[in-house]
């Protein structure tokens, strides 16, 4: 039973191990999107991006990074301190496309705007005077094709409210936004077999040993010649 406890110890410890490597990466690419492909955007300009791979039934997303400067401001006040915010609006005229040219169900885009709730602020820097700063537009989630095969087409429009310019913009596809509750919750279990076999593991080895400590303490003595006796086979 002492073999069998160190075995299954051992088989344990070697589960958990690659269990947590396989299957924490697992879990890891599941909680992190991916950007599979980042295209330079000019105002004006259509472009679109070569033929995406992208996983069936996970969720793609679409965004577009700038950086933005304005001269369009207004003040707020905000604990006795005025504070500057930089306005701007640029539309977006985007189609994410399946490999046969179909419009995917949910990729469309919009309008990028200043007071967008769906907007990152990496770097803003502002004054009465004007404002630059770098953000990233996020447009609603979509599941990719059935083919996983994806292409995004788009056109930055300028901002005809504000007057704002891009200095630089570029488009942003997002992989594995989502993925399917199954596949977690068996990433899950996975990582948890590894210690309970490790654990089944100790506890049959502590109770073998256990055991044998146990028969060795009650297993009598052999028995000893008494002093003075003389061998069965002597002489006489």
């Amino acid at each position: 039973m002492t073999q069998l406890g160190r075995r299954l110890a051992i088989l344990g410890i070697v589960m958990m191990a690659v269990t947590m490597v396989v299957f924490g990466r697992e879990i890891e690419r599941a909680l992190q999107a991916r950007c599979v492909a980042s295209i330079p955007l000019e105002v004006g300009k259509e472009v679109t991006t070569h033929l995406l791979a992208v996983e069936p039934g996970r969720g793609c997303q679409v965004g577009v990074e700038l950086v933005v400067t304005s001269k369009s401001i207004i003040e707020d006040i905000v604990r006795g301190e005025p504070q500057y915010l930089m306005r701007y609006g640029f539309g977006l005229r985007l189609r994410a496309l399946d490999d046969e040219g179909k419009v995917v169900p949910g990729g469309l885009g919009g309008a990028l705007c200043w007071d967008d709730e769906r907007r990152f602020v990496r770097d803003e820097r502002a004054d009465a005077s004007g404002g630059r700063a770098r953000v990233l537009h996020v447009f609603p989630k979509f599941d990719a094709p059935a083919s996983g095969k994806l292409r995004v087409r788009a056109v930055l429009e300028p901002d005809a409210e504000f007057g704002a310019t891009a200095e630089s913009a570029a488009l942003k596809v997002y992989d594995n936004i989502t993925r399917p509750a199954r596949d977690l919750w068996l990433a899950g279990a996975a990582v948890l077999l590894g210690p309970a076999v490790m654990l089944v593991g100790v506890v049959l080895g502590i109770a073998g040993w256990l055991r044998e400590r146990r028969a060795e303490a009650g297993e009598p003595a052999p028995p000893s010649e008494p002093d003075g006796a003389e061998p069965e086979d002597a002489e006489e």
